[in-house]
C-alpha cells in the first residue's frame, strides 16, 4: 500500500515476502471495510480502524493500521508476543481430506454489497466473509474441480491463472406456457483450471425438470481449450490464464437465455501457452483469447494476428464494466494492455507512458472510469479511459446502473468546466457529455435534468 503521512509520499512495506493478489471487502453503505492480501499459500487480512484489544495486553484499546506490518504495545511486551500483528490469517479450517490453499492464493470481492468474497483452494470453490467480530467464515459452494465430459470425471484438474466473479447479476424471467413465471437473480463464477479447461459456476439456478429454484450449479468446460484459426489444423493449449463473462450473452452471439444455466455457455478466455498440445508454436490466425457460446464445446479466435494483437502471451482478459454493449474487451499481455472496442475484430495497444511490461492483473472502477493494472517489475499504474475525448455524445449514466439518478447529477456538478486537458480530480468523463463538446457545462446538466428518472 502507498501512504501519504502529509509531508512525505513514500511505499510501506506491510507485509514481507511475496505478495500475490491484494483485495478489499466492503458494504454497500461503505461499513465494515476489510483489506485481503495473499501470499504463496495462505490468505490474510485486516481491518482498518478496528479496535485493537487482548486483556492484559492493550489498556486502552489502539486503532488497527492497515498500513504498518506490525503492532507495537506501548505498555511493554505481552505475556506470550512482542510483538501483535495487524494482519490476521485467514486460515480456512473446512478444507476436505486432500485439499491445500494453492501456492498462488487468489482472493476477489463478489459484489454482493455485503463484503463476501470470492476464493479457491486446490480442489474447490470458497465464499469467504470476516464477520464484524473478526471472526473467519468459509462456505464451500463447488463441486470439486474436474474436467466433467466424463462421468465419472476422468481427471481432478487444479486451479490456475484469474478467478473470477461477474461485477453484475443476472437476472432470468422463466415464463413458460403452463407453468407459473419465475424470476431468478444469478451470479457468474469462473476458474481456469490446468490442462486447458475452466470450471464455470451458477449461483441462483433453477431445475427445469421439477421447477424449483436451486442455489448452485457447476460445469466445466466441454473441450480442452483451442481453435483452428483460419481453418488451419486445430491447435489445443494448456495454459490457461483467465476467463470473463459478458452483461448480456447476446452481445457474442449467443442466444439469449432461456434459463439462468444458459448464462453458463458464454464467456471469453485467455492463454499464456507458448505451444500447443503437440509442441507446435501457437499460429498467429489462432492468437491467446478466444471466445465460446456452448461452454467450450467450440472455441472461437478473437485476436488473431490479423486483427492487430501481438502473437504473445495474455495473462488476463476483462469487459469494460463501462459499457453495456460488451464490446470493449481489455487485454493484460506481456507487453502491455491492448483494447477493443469492436468485440475482437481490432485491437491496438491502449494508453501512452507505459513501458513494454507483462501486466499480472487489472482492477476497474465499478462503471470503468478507472484501470489500475498490476505490472511484473514495474510497479502498479492507472489510467482514467473516460477522460479521453469523446467519440460521440455520452449518454449521462455515469454509474452505469440503467437510470439517470441523482449520482449522475451530482458527478455532472462536480465536474462541470472539466474538460480532457485537466488532469486535477474529479476528471472530465465522456459519459456525462451529452454535448459532445469535449467540456462538461451547464448545458450537459440541463440535459440531465430533463433525462432524470428515466433510462439513459
Amino acid at each position: 500500500r502507498m501512504r501519504d503521512t502529509g509531508t512525505s509520499t513514500k511505499w510501506n512495506q506491510v507485509v514481507g515476502g511475496d505478495g500475490v493478489a491484494a483485495a478489499i471487502s466492503v458494504h454497500d453503505d461503505g461499513s465494515q471495510m476489510v483489506f485481503f492480501h495473499s501470499l504463496p499459500g495462505r490468505r490474510q487480512y485486516c481491518r482498518p480502524g478496528a479496535p485493537f484489544f487482548i486483556a492484559g495486553s492493550f489498556d486502552p484499546a489502539v486503532k488497527v493500521d492497515c498500513n504498518v506490518g506490525l503492532m507495537h504495545p506501548n505498555q511493554g511486551p505481552d505475556d506470550l508476543f512482542t510483538n501483535w500483528t495487524s494482519w490476521n490469517r485467514a486460515v480456512n479450517p473446512n478444507l476436505p481430506n486432500g485439499d491445500a490453499e494453492p501456492f498462488f492464493t487468489r482472493t476477489i470481492p463478489v459484489n454482493d454489497g455485503q463484503g463476501t468474497m470470492f476464493t479457491i483452494s486446490n480442489q474447490y470453490a470458497w465464499k469467504l466473509r470476516i464477520a464484524a467480530d473478526d471472526s473467519v467464515n468459509y462456505e464451500l459452494v463447488s463441486n470439486i474441480f474436474a474436467n466433467r465430459t466424463t462421468v465419472p470425471p476422468t481427471a481432478i484438474r487444479t486451479p490456475r491463472g484469474m478467478i473470477q466473479a461477474s461485477p453484475w447479476a443476472y437476472t432470468t424471467d422463466i415464463n413458460f406456457a403452463g407453468n407459473p413465471e419465475v424470476i431468478v437473480k444469478s451470479r457468474l463464477y469462473g476458474v481456469p483450471l490446468s490442462g486447458g479447461w475452466f470450471y464455470i459456476g451458477l449461483e441462483g439456478s433453477f431445475d427445469p425438470n421439477n421447477w424449483v429454484t436451486q442455489p448452485w450449479s457447476w460445469t466445466s468446460s466441454q473441450s480442452v481449450l483451442g481453435s483452428t484459426g483460419a481453418g488451419g489444423p486445430l491447435q489445443q493449449m494448456s495454459s490457461t490464464s483467465s476467463i470473463d463473462f459478458p452483461r448480456d450473452p447476446t452481445h457474442l452471439g449467443a442466444p439469449a437465455p432461456q434459463f439462468p444455466t444458459d448464462l453458463m455457455q458464454t464467456y471469453i478466455v485467455s492463454s499464456v501457452t507458448p505451444a500447443d498440445l503437440s509442441n507446435q508454436l501457437v499460429r498467429d490466425d489462432v492468437g491467446r483469447i478466444f471466445k465460446t457460446t456452448n461452454n467450450g464445446v467450440t472455441w472461437t479466435s478473437i485476436a488473431p494476428v490479423s486483427s492487430g494483437m501481438p502473437n504473445i502471451p495474455v495473462n488476463i482478459v476483462r469487459f469494460d464494466p463501462g459499457d453495456p454493449t460488451d464490446q470493449t474487451i481489455y487485454a493484460g499481455t506481456d507487453l502491455g494492455v491492448y483494447r477493443t472496442t469492436d468485440g475482437g475484430a481490432t485491437w491496438t495497444r491502449f494508453g501512452n507512458g507505459l513501458p513494454m511490461v507483462r501486466v499480472a492483473d487489472m482492477a476497474f472502477a465499478r462503471n470503468g472510469s478507472l484501470l489500475r493494472i498490476a505490472t511484473y517489475g514495474r510497479g502498479i499504474w492507472e489510467i482514467y479511459p473516460h477522460q479521453r475525448a469523446p467519440t460521440g455524445a455520452g449518454d449521462g449514466d455515469w454509474d452505469r446502473n440503467g437510470q439517470i439518478d441523482f449520482l449522475d447529477l451530482a458527478a455532472a456538478a462536480s465536474r462541470l468546466g472539466k474538460t480532457p486537458a485537466i488532469e486535477a480530480n474529479p476528471r472530465y468523463d465522456s459519459t456525462l457529455d451529452i454535448g459532445n463538446h469535449s467540456t462538461i457545462d451547464a448545458s450537459d446538466l440541463g440535459a440531465l435534468l430533463v433525462k432524470y428518472g428515466s433510462n439513459p
